[in-house]
C-alpha cells in the first residue's frame, strides 16, 4: 500500500469505529438535521433533477428525501452500479417501493426497468462518503465509483457531501483522481467547502 492508501485505510477504520459507537437515536437525530439542511438549501430548491443515494446502515438516513423529491417534481435519480466496469449510471425513480432492487447485501439500486438519465442534465448530486473535510475532500469506500462518476457531471452541477458529525474530520488524504464536493450537509447546517482550509 502507498502512504496515501495506508492513511485512507486508517481513517476508514477510525471513522467507522466512531459511527459504530452511535446509538440509534443519535443517528436519527443527526439524519433529521441533515435532511432539513438539504431541503432548506438553495441548491435543493433550484434543482430540477437530483441524484440521491439509498443509504447504508452506517450512512445518514436521507431515504425520506426521495419521496420529497417526487412530491416536488425534482425528477429523482439513484445510481445503478455496474460492478464489472466500475461505473455508475443514474436512473430515474418514480416508485421507491417498486423501483429499488437489492444488490450485494444491504445495498439497493434502481432496477433494470428504470430509465437511464444523462449525467449532464443532473443539477444536484448528494454524495455519500466515509469521511469528509472542510476543503470538500471525500473518503469513499475505496472502489472509486463516485470519483469516476463526479468527473462526468456538467460544470454547473452542484455536489453536496452528506455527513454526520463523526464523519467530518480535520483532513482527508487525497490523490489526484479524488473529486471534492462543493458543499457539506452536516447536522449543523450546510457548509460551503473551503479549498485549502483542511490540515495537510
Amino acid at each position: 500500500m502507498t502512504p496515501s492508501a495506508d492513511a485512507k485505510a486508517e481513517l476508514r477504520r477510525s471513522v467507522r469505529a466512531a459511527l459504530a459507537a452511535l446509538d440509534r437515536k443519535a443517528v436519527a437525530d443527526q439524519s433529521d438535521a441533515i435532511r432539513r439542511a438539504i431541503v432548506h438549501s438553495a441548491p435543493w430548491k433550484s434543482a430540477r433533477t437530483v441524484m440521491l443515494f439509498d443509504p447504508l446502515p452506517d450512512e445518514p438516513d436521507i431515504a425520506p428525501l426521495l419521496g420529497r423529491a417526487l412530491v416536488e417534481s425534482k425528477s429523482p435519480t439513484l445510481p445503478r452500479i455496474d460492478w464489472r466496469s466500475g461505473g455508475m449510471t443514474p436512473a430515474r425513480i418514480s416508485d421507491p417501493a417498486g423501483d429499488l432492487v437489492s444488490v450485494r447485501g444491504e445495498l439497493r439500486h434502481p432496477g433494470a426497468h428504470c430509465p437511464a438519465v444523462d449525467p449532464a442534465v443532473i443539477d444536484l448530486v448528494l454524495v455519500p462518503g466515509v469521511a469528509f473535510d472542510r476543503a470538500g475532500r471525500r473518503l469513499g469506500r475505496g472502489k472509486g465509483f463516485y470519483d469516476r462518476f463526479l468527473a462526468r457531471l456538467a460544470p454547473g452541477c452542484t455536489t453536496i457531501g452528506v455527513c454526520m458529525t463523526e464523519q467530518l474530520v480535520p483532513a482527508v488524504p487525497a490523490d489526484g483522481h479524488d473529486r471534492p464536493v462543493i458543499w457539506l450537509a452536516t447536522p449543523g447546517g450546510l457548509l460551503r467547502a473551503e479549498p485549502g482550509s483542511a490540515s495537510p
